[in-house]
Order: C-alpha cells, then sequence, then structure tokens
C-alpha cells in the first residue's frame, strides 16, 4: 500500500476516534443526568413511603383501605415503576458506554499500527528503494 493511502487511512481513523469521543462525552452526561433523576425519585419514594408510614401509625384512627390509601399505593407502584424503568436505561447507557470506550480502544490500537506502518514505509523502505533501483534493472 502507498504511504498516500495510509496516511489517508490515518486520517479517518483520527476522525472516527473524535466522533466516538464525542459520543463518549455525551453518554457520560446522559449518564450523569439520569443518576440525578434517579436520586431525585429514591427522594420522592422516600416522602411517599414516609407518608404511607405516618398515615399507618395515626393515632385514635384504624387502618382504612379509603381513597387517601387507594392514591397513596397508586403513587407508590407508579414511583417505583419509573425508577425500574429509569434503573434500565442507565444500565443501558453503561452498556452503550462500555462498547464506546472498547471501540475507541480499538480505533487508538489501529492507528498506532498505522502510524508505526507509515514510519517504515517512509523512514526505512523507502531509503531501501533508493538504494536498490529495482525498476532500472528489470523493464516490464
Amino acid at each position: 500500500m502507498k504511504v498516500n493511502a495510509r496516511i489517508f487511512l490515518r486520517l479517518n481513523v483520527i476522525c472516527e476516534i473524535s466522533q466516538v469521543q464525542q459520543e463518549i462525552f455525551d453518554v457520560e452526561k446522559n449518564l450523569e443526568l439520569m443518576r440525578k433523576a434517579i436520586a431525585d425519585k429514591s427522594y420522592a419514594t422516600k416522602v411517599a413511603h414516609t407518608r404511607m408510614e405516618a398515615r399507618m401509625h395515626r393515632p385514635d384512627m384504624e387502618l382504612c383501605r379509603d381513597y387517601a390509601y387507594a392514591s397513596l399505593q397508586k403513587e407508590i407502584d407508579e414511583i417505583n415503576h419509573q425508577l425500574e424503568r429509569m434503573y434500565k436505561a442507565l444500565k443501558e447507557l453503561e452498556n452503550q458506554h462500555q462498547k464506546l470506550l472498547r471501540t475507541r480502544t480499538k480505533l487508538e490500537h489501529d492507528l498506532a499500527i498505522k502510524i508505526d506502518a507509515i514510519y517504515i514505509d517512509k523512514e526505512k523502505v523507502c531509503g531501501l528503494r533508493r538504494a536498490y533501483p529495482v525498476n532500472a534493472l528489470f523493464r516490464f
């Protein structure tokens, strides 16, 4: 392969690395936002459970399953369902982040190989080609 073609491939790999790096940055930002949203929802869950617990231990009141109890139970169930979905989305984001990190590592390894190949072609092989002009000896 010619040196110019390898340089072109090296530039392509550098562009791919920068795109993957930008995607990694975006995913990390989304991970941070998702973790904050989960923490906020966890706080809402604690508040709802506290309200439920306070309702169950009211002095001089019987436990009853009235509208307020049912709506509070429904709220807790909805929050728990939302938390489950958020944890699932967080897991998917973490998997995507790991995949992008592996991709970046592979691209960086590929780039190092291409840089070595360019160095070998330019510095070592070109000197040998100049020292031994094969084209002058053999006419095709």
